[in-house]
């Protein structure tokens, strides 16, 4: 199966993220299951989340 990458990363900001390991698991399942990278999955999800943030509506956070 080819593997899903993100192009080039030309303009983009390279940034380290700690997950917990229960998390990266899935992610890595994911990735194993769809053929796309951890990378894109991230992306994707980093994406997503911030194209449903609603600016000035803050919530408690929680723990998971």
């Amino acid at each position: 199966m080819k593997r899903i990458r993100a192009g080039s990363s030309k303009g983009m900001i390279r940034t380290s993220v700690a997950l917990p390991e229960a998390l990266h698991k899935r992610f890595k399942l994911a990735s194993i299951e769809t053929g796309a990278v951890v990378t894109e999955l991230l992306r994707r999800a980093a994406a997503e989340w911030i194209d449903k943030y609603k600016p000035g509506r803050r919530k408690k956070a929680t723990s998971r």
